[in-house]
């Protein structure tokens, strides 16, 4: 799941290969082209103007023409799980189910560079401002360069796969998500350091798919599947989570630029403009 930068435009994907973009009217999706995909759709990324690119798992990354068609641009061999742009550097980059982290032009597709360290799949990726920010299955979210080609920090944060990330802040703050339930934020601290942050653990804590965070990086959102509830992260001051369950386990989320709004994807097929609205006496989030 994406929303474009200025808060107009949403695309979704599903494992049956369906791609759909979606014009954001208030709180209503329309959808406006649709295109299918040879493989499960393994991530999907906006830009501004009409920029959209696709990422199935079998590695192929395409971008969408104005009516929705594929066009391939560039295939990351074995198989990729993660798609991430950094718009001003003008860099897509995927992340493989090899391990490595792959660079390509994002017009062009041409391969501009491979980032290697990862012992297992990478899982998620996101990447700004020249850098770019990888979790995978071997429990470690590592920091990248994007213009030197290189790592610029490694943080293990746990025995079990990650499995999702968000990024906000101009890129000085990154949410990390596991399989076991486990949510982390990383602050950058100035001078090269960072504080990495484990939030308070749920009980019966379980997967977390997907993540965003607000523009500014004080608000979060998870989705937990098994849990059957969106989290709504206060990251403002000392972390805290507010459970919301829904009435169909949330598969995707992203937030919209106005820091409010999130659009929610489920397994049954839907998708979902909600906002938070407070909590109620067990201190469980309400949304509309």
């Amino acid at each position: 799941m994406a929303v474009d930068p200025e808060g107009h435009r949403a695309l979704s994907g599903g494992a049956d290969g369906s791609v759909c973009l979606w014009a954001i009217e208030g709180e209503a999706l329309r959808p406006v082209a649709e295109a299918r995909l040879a493989g499960a759709v393994a991530g999907v990324v906006l830009g501004a103007g009409e920029g959209a690119w696709v990422l199935d798992d079998r590695g192929e990354v395409s971008g969408l023409g104005p009516a929705g068609a594929p066009v391939s641009l560039a295939r990351h061999e074995g198989g990729a799980l993660a798609l991430a742009l950094d718009a001003g550097a003008g860099v897509l980059t995927t992340g493989g189910v090899d391990g490595v982290v792959r660079l390509w032009g994002e017009s062009s597709g041409e391969a501009i560079g491979r980032l290697t360290g990862h012992e297992g799949p990478v899982a998620a990726l996101v990447s700004a401002g020249g850098r770019a920010w990888s979790a995978g299955w071997d429990g470690t979210l590592r920091a990248w360069d994007l213009e030197a080609r290189r790592a610029a920090g490694l943080w293990r944060l746990s025995g079990r796969e990650l499995s999702a990330l968000a990024w906000g802040a101009e890129g000085r703050r990154v949410l990390c998500g596991g399989h076991d339930g486990s949510l982390w934020l990383w602050r950058d601290a100035g001078g090269g350091s960072a504080d990495v942050t484990a939030l308070a653990p749920r009980p019966h804590g379980e997967w977390v798919r997907s993540l965003a965070l607000s523009g500014d990086g004080r608000r979060g959102v998870a989705a937990a599947p098994g849990e059957g509830e969106v989290l709504f992260l206060d990251l403002a001051g000392a972390p805290a989570v507010h459970r919301c369950p829904q009435a169909s386990p949330p598969s995707v989320l992203a937030f919209h630029p106005d820091g409010r709004r999130v659009v929610v994807g489920r397994f049954d097929g839907s998708l979902e403009v909600v906002e938070p609205e407070g909590e109620d006496a067990e201190g469980d989030a309400r949304a509309r």
